[in-house]
Formats: C-alpha cells, structure tokens, sequence
C-alpha cells in the first residue's frame, strides 16, 4: 500500500458524527492531514489555502451544496479525487455527481467497509500513478 500519511483530505458534512467517522476510518489508513468543513463555504476557504488531494463531499448543506463543491474542486484540480457521500443516492444525483467529476458515491448510513473500499480504490490509483 502507498503512504497515504502525506496526502490531504477535505470531509466536508453539515454532520459532526459522519466527519467523525469518516476521518476514524481515515486515520487507520495512516492519514493525519484531515480538514473538516460543516458547509460548502467552509470548504471552499479550506480549498483556497491547502491542497487538497481526497475529498469526501455531503450533497445536501445548507448554503453550498457538494455538488457545487465538487465542481468547484475538479475545476481547480481535475485529479482531486472526491467521493459523495449523501442520504439521497437518488439515480439523478448519482449522474449529477459523476457528471461532475466525482470517483465515488457513498450513500449514508455509511459503514465503514464502504468507506474502506473507497479508500482501497483511491490507494490503488495512486499506486498505478507511482510506477
């Protein structure tokens, strides 16, 4: 497995628990560069100042929604690698966010065997961009 310890992650969830779970399970996999952010507005100021390598994206905040975000970010930054992560994993918000760019859809509650294989596929992307 690569070092993930270096990269920077962006949780970005109006929910306090589901950034705390998410950055548990990340700090397993040896990230210790975690931001977190309650709305899109806060992840915009967060995106502004870091460099932000892995993103996990809530779609429904008040103020700016992850959609929103996530275009925002692979505008910026087209190998930002984001996950969605909602309630709704409506098939219409699906296409939305894959239309946008995003890697991966995660629909909430999340377990986190999902947010594992989240992480495995982001692993095994930096890996094939390593040799």
């Amino acid at each position: 497995m690569v070092n993930l310890g270096h990269k920077a992650v962006l949780i970005v969830d109006d929910v306090e628990e589901m950034r705390n779970l998410l950055a548990t399970v990340l700090m397993h996999y040896g990230f210790n560069n975690i931001f977190h952010a309650q709305n899109g507005d806060r992840a915009m100021e967060i995106a502004a100042n870091f460099e932000i390598d892995l993103a996990f994206l809530d779609i429904n905040m008040p103020g700016l929604d992850g959609l929103e975000v996530l275009r925002e970010l692979k505008s910026r930054n087209e190998q930002i690698f984001t996950v969605m992560v909602s309630g709704a994993g409506t098939l219409d918000n699906v296409r939305k966010a894959k239309r946008y760019g995003a890697n991966a859809f995660l629909v909430k509650p999340c377990r986190a065997g999902k947010i594992d294989e989240v992480v495995q596929k982001y692993a095994h992307i930096l890996q094939g961009q390593s040799k």
